[in-house]
């Protein structure tokens, strides 16, 4: 998932951060995303900042911002695309939880 990492403003990866790479452009293991995913992954991008915080922490997605989003977009929402998103917002939470410790 993209960030900006550091104040000189390079946006790369995670994997990219935890390997103290400069930016992506130096990367093999550049982002692919299979076109089967590729609504989910817009959308988690596009939503990426309603989540519900406790503590400081993400703690997880407002889904209700979410399904009015794809309401409004006339994006109908298959129990399989809310999987897909749901396993975006695991990872995201997953990189979270690693940063903690």
């Amino acid at each position: 998932m993209w960030q900006w990492h550091n104040k000189e403003r390079y946006k790369y990866c995670h994997a990219c951060k935890l390997a103290k790479k400069n930016n992506c452009n130096e990367c093999n293991d550049k982002l692919h995303i299979n076109k089967e995913n590729i609504l989910a992954w817009e959308i988690f991008e596009i939503c990426r900042t309603q989540w519900r915080y406790s503590s400081g922490y993400k703690t997880g997605l407002d889904y209700n911002v979410i399904f009015s989003f794809l309401e409004m977009n006339n994006i109908n929402l298959s129990p399989k695309l809310l999987r897909k998103i749901q396993i975006l917002e695991c990872e995201e939470l997953k990189i979270q939880n690693e940063s903690k410790n």
